[in-house]
């Protein structure tokens, strides 16, 4: 079965224009492609030749808000709690926002600013749904298609793994994913490091809809 998904799911990226880019490879291919990667229950794997990578996002948003505070933009801390759309052209016109107090932690019930505005990015993350409800009740209306974007879980594990007689995996492993399990891992940091980082995909009976900070905030060791 999973075979056969993976073969269905190749046929539509070469669809997609993906001919060169992935390949479908046996066990044995795998085995002279990765020496390290055990195939003994393998029957088929999927590789990207190209085009893939990762980088670590953090200082990339850092690096954004720094270069856009350097170009005059100016943050507000907190959160968007109301909002007021034009009677005639539907565009948002201003957005009420619960600010900080003034120890940056807690928000303040009464520091709410109303902004006028010109144009809107909802650029919410996860949060990305919740905040397209706020902007459509603003007129006493709802969504005609929601936005599907809820905030779920996801923990990512930090790991060192080396070994005496050298088999180990090498700094530049690709991505690798278990389809069957959704057990993932790759390579972090630089050569010889024997770094890696790993994280599985939960199943969907335990995929929800997770809203609760205190839940998103504690780890998942299972």
């Amino acid at each position: 079965q999973e075979q056969n998904n993976m073969m269905n799911n190749h046929g539509v990226q070469q669809k997609a224009g993906c001919q060169n880019d992935i390949q479908l490879l046996t066990s044995q291919q795998l085995q002279n492609e990765f020496p390290w990667l055990n195939v003994n229950d393998v029957l088929l794997g999927s590789l990207g030749r190209s085009g893939e990578g990762w980088f670590d996002p953090w200082p990339y948003l850092r690096g954004l808000k720094q270069k856009c505070l350097e170009l005059g933009v100016t943050y507000l801390h907190g959160k968007p709690v109301g909002a007021t759309r034009d009677i005639v052209t539907g565009s948002i016109s201003s957005v009420d926002l619960q600010l900080l107090g003034n120890h940056k932690k807690t928000l303040s019930t009464n520091n709410i600013q109303r902004r006028n505005v010109q144009f809107v990015v909802n650029a919410a993350g996860a949060h990305s749904g919740t905040l397209m409800n706020l902007l459509a009740s603003s007129s006493s209306g709802t969504l005609l298609h929601s936005l599907p974007v809820v905030p779920r879980k996801r923990c990512i594990f930090f790991f060192h793994c080396s070994s005496s007689d050298g088999a180990i995996v090498p700094y530049d492993a690709p991505l690798t994913i278990c389809p069957t399990t959704n057990v993932y891992f790759r390579s972090d940091g630089p050569p010889g490091s024997a770094h890696f980082l790993c994280g599985v995909s939960p199943t969907p009976e335990h995929d929800i809809d997770s809203y609760n900070e205190d839940d998103l905030n504690r780890v998942d060791y299972h």
